[in-house]
């Protein structure tokens, strides 16, 4: 799911404390090099899942935009951009779905993975280039408001000087060196040490790294709620994989309806049930005003600005609690295929 904009909540989370200290330490190195050891374990395959590899600027760029790129390699995609913190696997849908094939995520460190690395609050821009970067770079350049849920070593380089800084820029071009130079200044790095991977949304690997962010939107949600997301100790998500659309703004639009229309996730969590209860009903899509149209619909009437969307929106379609110290479960949110059906239609 694209980028979308964080804004000042002003609901209440019951007994919901935000920021508390046991959202704990973001190791910002070991996520880096988790990211940079799962591409390296794949550089075999490269050629066979048609990603190419260039040098810009001193810089590793890693081509993902092949339409010949097979799910394996969107599922590398997704893995690296959140540091190697998620399992991420295309399993059948149901039979009943009117789509093949679901993304479904995983992880026992849901918060470092979805928003201390895969959530794309990087927006890259030099001159006429522009990105949404995910990734564990994200962690090395520091600078995002949402990283007050982290406590970031001040030395986490020192021990590792020219460990990489990994990142996952989701554009239709590469970066040039005017780019690179930039990320790596905003990364207090050299350029030989950024690693690169690119992909657009309408590409095969492109639009499953998208998907496979459904359980991160519903954290992000709960970010911009001020809830204990420490608290959140295991995450799953599912969302349908759509077709690849020939155009960039039709692949944000189906990719987007993707998880707000039948994103499915399940949170197992810590704390005080009866705040958490009060708090999921609005971690969905279905809290926002502007649901029950398709994103591009929506983006339309904002006169394509992202900004004027309601943040509201970007969530799953259902959320599930799981209570760790009661077991009692919670259920929020209904799945909406018909709004894919009418969505997936260029």
């Amino acid at each position: 799911m694209k980028n979308h904009p964080t804004t000042e909540s002003h609901s209440e989370a019951g007994s919901l404390e935000h920021g508390s200290p046991e959202n704990g330490l973001l190791d910002v190195l070991r996520l880096n090099q988790q990211a940079a050891a799962a591409l390296q374990a794949a550089r075999p395959q490269f050629a066979a899942w048609s990603i190419e590899v260039q040098q810009v600027a001193g810089a590793e760029v890693l081509d993902f935009r092949s339409p010949h790129c097979p799910a394996d390699a969107g599922q590398l995609l997704a893995n690296v951009s959140s540091g190697g913190g998620l399992e991420v696997k295309v399993e059948p849908a149901a039979e009943s779905a009117p789509w093949q094939w679901d993304v479904v995520v995983r992880t026992a460190e849901p918060l470092p993975a979805c928003l201390g690395a895969q959530y794309a609050g990087w927006p890259l821009s030099c001159g006429k280039y522009f990105a949404m970067v995910s990734g564990p770079i994200r962690g090395a350049r520091g600078r995002e408001p949402l990283f007050q849920h982290f406590q970031i070593p001040a030395d986490a380089w020192q021990t590792q000087p020219t460990a990489p800084r990994v990142a996952v820029l989701e554009s239709d071009q590469l970066p040039d060196a005017a780019t690179v130079e930039q990320m790596a200044a905003e990364c207090n790095c050299a350029p030989e040490q950024l690693v690169l991977c690119v992909a657009g949304t309408a590409s095969p690997a492109g639009t499953l790294q998208v998907v496979a962010r459904s359980l991160e939107t519903a954290l992000h949600q709960g970010e911009v709620l001020h809830a204990p997301l420490g608290q959140v100790r295991q995450g799953q998500g599912r969302a349908p994989l759509p077709p690849v659309p020939r155009q960039s703004l039709t692949a944000i639009g189906w990719t987007n309806d993707a998880i707000i229309y039948h994103g499915q996730v399940d949170w197992w969590v810590d704390g005080d049930w009866a705040a958490w209860s009060r708090l999921g009903p609005q971690l969905i899509s279905e809290n926002s005003p502007s649901y029950g149209q398709t994103f591009l619909q929506l983006f339309r009437q904002a006169g394509y600005d992202f900004y004027k969307l309601d943040p509201r929106l970007f969530a799953p379609a259902t959320l599930t609690l799981h209570h760790g110290p009661t077991g009692q479960t919670a259920h929020f949110g209904t799945p909406r295929p018909d709004f894919l059906v009418q969505s997936w239609v260029e």
